[in-house]
C-alpha cells in the first residue's frame, strides 16, 4: 500500500507532532488523505467557528508533502445550501489549496447548483459505493479531476466483501484513466 486515509481525524484532533511522526515513519512516496473533523461536517455543518479550520489545517500540515487529499464527508441529512456551502468552501480555500474531495450523502448535492459550487472551489466528488448522490456523466467529468473511490461494501454497507471480478474491473478502469486515483476500502466491520 502506498497511501492511507486517516479516519481518526474525524473523531478527534491529533497533535502536530503526531502528524509529523506519521510522515517521518513512512517511505518518501507514501501519501495521506485526512478526513475533516466532524465538528465541521456533522456538529455545526459547514461552519468555521472562530477560525477553527485554519488551526486544524495547520496541525495536519505537519504531514508535509505527504498530505495529498482532504476528505469532507457530509451527513445524509445535510441538503445543499448554496450560501452555507460557498461560505465554508471559501474559508477552506483561504487556508488550504491542496486536493479536496467531498462525499455528500444527500441527493441535492447531485444537482446543478451543487456541482457548480464544487467546481468553483476545485472540490472533487467522491465516487462512493453504494452511491447516494449519483451524477450525470457530464457533471462527473467536471468534478473528478482526482478519482477518489470510497468503497463501503455492497450490498451490505461496511460488511460486504468485494468480489475479485469487480475489483479487477475497477483496476482496469483505473489503468485506462489519466486521473490520479485513490481507492479506499471502508468495509471494515469484520476486519
Amino acid at each position: 500500500l502506498n497511501a492511507v486515509e486517516i479516519n481518526s481525524s474525524f473523531y478527534r484532533d491529533h497533535q502536530a507532532k503526531t502528524y509529523a511522526r506519521w510522515a517521518a515513519s513512512t517511505p518518501d512516496s507514501f501519501r495521506f488523505s485526512v478526513k475533516l473533523h466532524r465538528s465541521f461536517t456533522h456538529e455545526r455543518p459547514l461552519e468555521d467557528l472562530d477560525g477553527a479550520l485554519a488551526r486544524w489545517v495547520e496541525e495536519i500540515s505537519h504531514l508535509g508533502p505527504k498530505w495529498e487529499v482532504l476528505l469532507i464527508q457530509l451527513p445524509p441529512k445535510l441538503a445543499f445550501d448554496s450560501e452555507r456551502a460557498k461560505d465554508f468552501m471559501s474559508a477552506l480555500r483561504d487556508v488550504y489549496d491542496g486536493t479536496v474531495v467531498c462525499e455528500p450523502r444527500h441527493i441535492s448535492w447531485s444537482l446543478g447548483p451543487a456541482i457548480k459550487c464544487l467546481e468553483k472551489f476545485r472540490i472533487n466528488k467522491v465516487l462512493a459505493d453504494p452511491e447516494p448522490c449519483p451524477l450525470a456523466t457530464e457533471a462527473r467529468r467536471r468534478v473528478e479531476a482526482v478519482r477518489y473511490y470510497r468503497l463501503h461494501g455492497t450490498p451490505e454497507m461496511y460488511k460486504s466483501n468485494y468480489e475479485t471480478l469487480r475489483l479487477q474491473r475497477l483496476a482496469e478502469r483505473l489503468r485506462s484513466g489519466t486521473e490520479t486515483a485513490w481507492v479506499i476500502f471502508d468495509n471494515t466491520t469484520f476486519g
